[in-house]
């Protein structure tokens, strides 16, 4: 049943049709899922390609799964790179549009990326959330430094932490534009 909900997906013009996702997907999940690939600014995962999918069984309806990080908070890809990704700063760029042209997904997109910015889209939130988990960073520092390359976490953090801070500023200003914001 997956395969064929997937398959009618990929089969149809995907941009622009409320229709079709509300049928094949949790419109919710799909909603956060546009919203976390967007923020993240996740070039190498959209709501196109790189997904990873399941269904439950009590609404017939697939979700997405993050999936496909390496390229998020400032990477792209770059072939020449030891590890495939070249930081830039470019945490107001956008690779594609969060919305979608079509009236009833972007105001429900602008709805829900209004309720999250009050609650877990914040500077503050992130601020908290890095800093809560700093010991299983510095131990899994230690351990990606011995295998790959070493790095210092401190700075990586605060590099992480500015350039959220400026995607936020980045986000809210492209969504200003729209009444439903």
């Amino acid at each position: 049943m997956i395969s064929n909900k997937i398959s009618d997906y990929y089969n149809q013009e995907i941009d622009n049709n409320y229709e079709l996702i509300t049928n094949t997907f949790n419109i919710n999940n799909y909603i956060d899922m546009v919203i976390f690939n967007t923020f993240t600014n996740n070039v190498d995962s959209n709501i196109i390609k790189n997904l990873y999918f399941y269904m439950n069984n009590y609404d017939s309806l697939i979700y997405i799964e993050p999936w496909d990080l390496e390229l998020t908070f400032g990477y792209v890809f770059d072939c020449e790179s030891f590890n495939y990704g070249k930081l830039v700063d470019d945490s107001d760029t956008f690779y594609w549009d969060i919305l979608t042209g079509d009236s009833k997904l972007d105001s429900l997109i602008l709805k829900r990326y209004r309720y999250l910015r009050k609650t877990i889209l914040t500077k503050d939130y992130f601020d908290k959330l890095l800093d809560k988990y700093y010991i299983d960073l510095k131990y899994a520092s230690k351990r990606d430094s011995s295998i790959w390359y070493e790095y210092n976490l401190e700075e990586e953090i605060e590099r992480i932490r500015k350039w959220i801070y400026l995607r936020i500023d980045a986000m809210d200003k492209e969504l200003s534009n729209y009444d439903d914001f």
